[in-house]
């Protein structure tokens, strides 16, 4: 029964009464009756039936995350509601305060390896307060890389290089030569290498993958694509895309000899980041550009691009002369003083750049 409904019969009650007694006194007592039933009830009588009770808000803080060391963890409020209107949004860290704002939604890069609660508080325009907790899983970063990929197209046929093309950073590899760097072996009709010579003399020649050492702001990977073999494509034109970028981790219960596992994910934020050079024309591409660059082969069998990542400026469009000087003679110097078996060596003990598998 609603409180209306109680009150009317109340009402009804003391009417009977007051109907069927003539006497002040009998008055009294009818109305003390009445008055007694009243209270009996529990109900506050005259209250407004149509009167509207603020509601507190509700914090919904998204979904449980799993992040990598420096990567920007997007965390987002807006889910969260209010019968009226909620006037904050305060986002902590295992309770130290990262942003109090009138928006859901916030960016933070500067998470620690390791798990974080990460709570949201709401308030509304009352000052009512509600909060909502996810956990987000930072793991350490090992490093990230790209895939090159390049098709040159003449007389309706398109050709696709077969090598790795692959180029990045990884904590344990060096800016010279290591183990995670693939040498360059043959020759193909296309081909994309990473020539290095500025490594020690035995070590430079042309590379399949290029991993350089971790932690610089600012990066670049000097790419060639060689028609070497019987097709020539000096006419053809070209079209290069990046796939990417991936991060990298360590795989797990594997410290003392680190070996990585790749996500599967786009870091969307370092894809951004990068720009493609053409040296031989001295132009510059971002990633979202390159669907519509008209590039060629410019009637050469090698032509020389830059990955950069990072700003660019005029100093980045240099690169060693012999280079720009390079023909379709050009020889990998360091496999031919290479024995087979030493080269087949290195490459089995390449644990990531042959290229990584998507996990």
């Amino acid at each position: 029964m609603n409180k209306l409904s109680k009150y009317t019969l109340l009402s009804t009650v003391a009417a009977m009464i007051l109907v069927g007694c003539g006497s002040g006194s009998t008055t009294n007592e009818s109305t003390t009756q009445t008055e007694t039933i009243g209270q009996t009830t529990g109900e506050t009588i005259g209250q407004d039936p149509g009167e509207i009770i603020d509601q507190t808000p509700a914090a919904i803080a998204g979904e449980d995350q799993n992040s990598i060391e420096d990567n920007v963890v997007k965390l987002d409020g807006s889910k969260s509601s209010d019968d009226t209107k909620i006037i904050n949004y305060e986002w902590s860290d295992n309770g130290d305060i990262l942003s109090s704002k009138t928006t859901p939604y916030l960016e933070v890069d500067n998470l620690e390896v390791g798990e974080h609660t990460l709570t949201l508080t709401v308030t509304d325009e009352a000052d009512q307060t509600d909060t909502d907790s996810i956990i987000v899983n930072v793991k350490p970063r090992a490093g990230w890389y790209g895939k090159t990929k390049v098709y040159a197209t003449q007389e309706d046929t398109v050709y696709q290089h077969t090598t790795a093309g692959i180029f990045g950073v990884l904590k344990e590899s060096s800016d010279t030569q290591d183990k995670n760097d693939i040498p360059g072996v043959g020759t193909a009709v296309l081909q994309v290498v990473f020539p290095q010579t500025n490594w020690e003399k035995e070590e430079n020649g042309d590379y399949f993958s290029d991993y350089q050492s971790y932690g610089a702001n600012k990066q670049a990977w000097t790419f060639q694509v060689k028609n070497q073999k019987e097709v020539d494509l000096s006419d053809a034109t070209l079209k290069i895309e990046l796939e990417g970028i991936y991060d990298v981790i360590y795989a797990e219960d594997n410290t003392a000899s680190p070996e990585y596992l790749s996500l599967l994910k786009v870091n969307s934020d370092k894809r951004a980041k990068l720009t493609l050079l053409d040296i031989d024309n001295e132009q510059s591409y971002s990633v979202a550009e390159l669907a519509s660059a008209q590039l060629g082969m410019n009637g050469k069998h090698v032509r020389t691009f830059k990955w950069v990542m990072g700003e660019v400026d005029l100093n980045d469009y240099a690169v060693p002369g012999e280079l720009l000087a390079s023909d379709i003679n050009t020889k990998n110097t360091l496999v031919s003083k290479m024995e087979a078996a030493e080269a087949e060596e290195m490459k089995s003990d390449s644990k990531f750049g042959r290229p990584p598998a998507l996990r």
